[in-house]
């Protein structure tokens, strides 16, 4: 006689067919505060959309490593991703990356030559 025994339980992101953690995204989502109920669906679509964020991400920058004949992908890599495809620019405009990123500009305030500056002889 076969046993009759509990279902093996399904996850929700096994359930989506994602790979980002569905319920560990929704848990965030209720311990920010910012709303007082959060719906079902609601971490099943964060989930999805930042899945397809990071592949996208992760297919450019591939590209770019194989055009360069390389096989790591490095963090100025994923900078430049960012920077370069004008969608995702538009996404991250404000998101300041401090991995893999080179100071291209560097504001007045910061520049020891161009401000006033303190020579030994002026003592």
């Amino acid at each position: 006689m076969e046993e009759k025994g509990r279902k093996k339980s399904v996850s929700r992101a096994q359930k989506s067919g994602l790979l980002f953690p569905v319920s560990r995204i929704t848990r965030s989502l209720k311990k920010d505060g910012r709303a007082k109920r959060v719906g079902g669906g609601a971490g099943v679509c964060l989930a999805a959309a930042l899945e397809y964020f990071c592949a996208e991400v992760v297919e450019i920058a591939a590209r770019r490593c194989q055009k360069d004949k390389r096989k790591r992908i490095t963090p100025a890599d994923v900078v430049s991703t960012l920077r370069g495809d004008a969608e995702l620019n538009k996404v991250t405009g404000g998101l300041k990356l401090s991995a893999g990123e080179t100071m291209k500009r560097i504001s007045k305030e910061l520049n020891l030559n161009g401000g006033t500056h303190v020579t030994e002889e002026a003592e």
